[in-house]
């Protein structure tokens, strides 16, 4: 090619890029033009805007190609430290106008695939931490979907066909919108709900009309499809979930079916779920059957509040699997006073992990026939039963308590586990006493401070009263207020110990004027008691003596 001829071509071809580039540019600023157009207060400018930027693909992305406004407080380095202000009036703003424009039959369809694309988040701003950026992302999608169930019926086929969308967000909100809809998209639910790549957000929105879904979806239990064994435990799950108790007979009759792998296990949860006591005699069947089924079951009774379950429940305080009894105990805690009579018998049992339990599940029930014998069980040569017991006679009240109490203090000689529970416990008495029964506190402390006063007794046990009495805080500085008077050294100093243990500060200084005292004891482990508890207070000595 000569010289003249290249010259031509070169110039030719910057031309056509110069043409090209300037009707990008011209392009991007109609686009920008008609995008802010959206905002007008003009009905028939935002209309224009809207009917400028279809089709929908085209307009969901010029529109989702806009960036929200974040106004954030930068370090020096530009790491954020706040956000401030994130705007997404743009995107509000088009999501309204295209709600607006789908009122016009013709446009009602474009509209709505529109709305269906602009479900979608940005995954910047979908992603960021900020909740200020998170709401203001969700505030246009919400919108959306709103508009898209006030739209009804007509929108229905479309929102059903964005349930196998790529993006999550646009998946969410036509469920949202379905469940705004209501009853008309049950058949097209249905339909969406065999379809294994929509089946989960189908479910989702089947879940959200609840009763009407019922009868439909009760012949569904029996369905079996090829290369699909996961529908009918779908199905029995979304049956749980809704919560019908139309729903309780086929249910029990899926039960048996053992060659659908996970559907026995989905059946009794679902039953759990509806807590019918129909079912509670296939579920007892179930639990002597399949040993795999045993704590499903046992949750299942719970639920079902049934006292036909407890002697089985009972059996099951000493089963072999460490999960076991635990959970037995809770669902005999649910069925509550119904269970007491055959868990005083268990509580007699001679098998220790039963009588253990027993005394677990009678605590945690609680009532006037429990008490003698958490009160007796305390003293069990066990140690287990001794444990279950402190932590039964924590939960008691009024005059209860105060009976308890010693029983509990005597424990703080036990092994580790037990003699901490009973502390625990002895706080529980204090803190759970009913405010018309506080005049009783006084008396639960007085075991406490007769343990702190004993110099030839278990420091294992002046401890723990230590630090009950610290933990209880403000209710029991008068009376340790009255033991910094004490004639026993022994009894002031760890008096003086225990105020200065507390976490409650306030309440601790206002036996700083008697701790003062103390600093001129004649007993020099007292002085050095004060003196240390002035200091954990953060009053020193002379500052005392100086506010003084």
């Amino acid at each position: 090619m000569n010289p003249r001829n290249a010259r031509i071509v070169l110039l030719t071809v910057a031309v056509i890029a110069v043409l090209l580039i300037g009707r990008a540019w011209l392009r991007a600023r109609s686009n920008y033009r008609m995008l802010m157009d959206m905002q007008s207060k003009d009905p028939a400018v935002r209309l224009a805007a809207v009917k400028g930027l279809m089709p929908p693909e085209r307009l969901v992305d010029i529109v989702l190609a806009y960036p929200m406004r974040i106004v954030e407080k930068k370090t020096e380095t530009g790491r954020r430290l706040e956000v401030l202000e994130a705007d997404n009036s743009v995107r509000i703003a088009a999501v309204d106008a295209v709600a607006e424009a789908a009122k016009d039959p013709a446009l009602q369809k474009v509209c709505i695939k529109a709305l269906i694309g602009l479900l979608k988040s940005v995954d910047r701003e979908a992603t960021d931490p900020s909740q200020k950026v998170k709401d203001a992302e969700k505030a246009p999608r919400e919108k959306a979907w709103k508009y898209l169930g006030a739209i009804g019926e007509p929108a229905i086929p479309y929102l059903l066909e964005a349930l196998r969308d790529p993006s999550g967000s646009v998946r969410d909100g036509a469920v949202e919108a379905l469940g705004i809809i209501g009853t008309p998209t049950l058949p097209g639910l249905l339909v969406a709900f065999r379809d294994r790549d929509r089946r989960d957000k189908a479910q989702a929105a089947l879940d959200k009309l609840k009763r009407p879904a019922v009868e439909p979806l009760i012949p569904l239990l029996k369905t079996r499809i090829p290369k699909d064994e996961g529908f009918p435990v779908n199905v029995a799950s979304l049956l749980g979930s809704i919560d019908d108790p139309r729903a309780v007979p086929e249910l029990l009759e899926q039960m048996n079916d053992v060659k659908v792998p996970g559907l026995r296990r989905q059946v009794v949860r679902s039953l759990t779920a509806i807590a019918d006591k129909r079912a509670t005699i296939p579920v007892l069947k179930l639990s002597y059957e399949d040993p795999q089924m045993v704590l499903e079951c046992i949750t299942a009774f719970g639920e079902f509040r049934d006292p036909r379950a407890v002697p089985r429940l009972v059996e099951l305080l000493s089963h072999l699997d460490a999960e076991v009894p635990p959970a037995a105990v809770g669902a005999l805690h649910k069925i509550g006073s119904a269970s007491i009579p055959a868990l005083l018998v268990a509580a007699k049992d001679r098998d220790v992990q039963r009588r253990a339990n027993a005394i677990l599940a009678l605590g945690a029930i609680g009532g006037p026939q429990t008490v003698p014998v958490l009160m007796s069980a305390v003293n069990d040569p066990n140690p287990e039963v001794r444990y279950a017991a402190v932590v039964g006679l924590g939960k008691l009240k009024g005059n209860d308590a105060v009976r308890a109490t010693p029983l509990l203090v005597a424990r703080f000689r036990d092994e580790g586990k037990i003699a901490s529970a009973a502390a625990d416990s002895v706080l529980s008495l204090v803190e759970n006493m009913p405010d018309e029964q506080t005049g009783l506190i006084s008396a639960i402390l007085r075991p406490l401070v007769d343990t702190l006063g004993s110099p030839n007794g278990d420091l294992t046990s002046v401890y723990y009263a230590s630090r009950v009495l610290a933990r209880i805080g403000e209710k029991a500085v008068p009376v340790l207020r009255s033991e910094l008077r004490n004639p026993s050294p022994w009894r002031r100093k760890w008096a003086a110990l225990t105020l200065g243990d507390m976490a409650d500060k306030l309440a601790a200084q206002k036996a700083a004027s008697d701790l003062r005292g103390l600093l001129a004891d004649k007993d020099a482990d007292v002085r050095w008691a004060a003196g240390k508890a002035l200091q954990k207070m953060g009053l020193v000595p002379q500052q005392v003596v100086a506010a003084r």
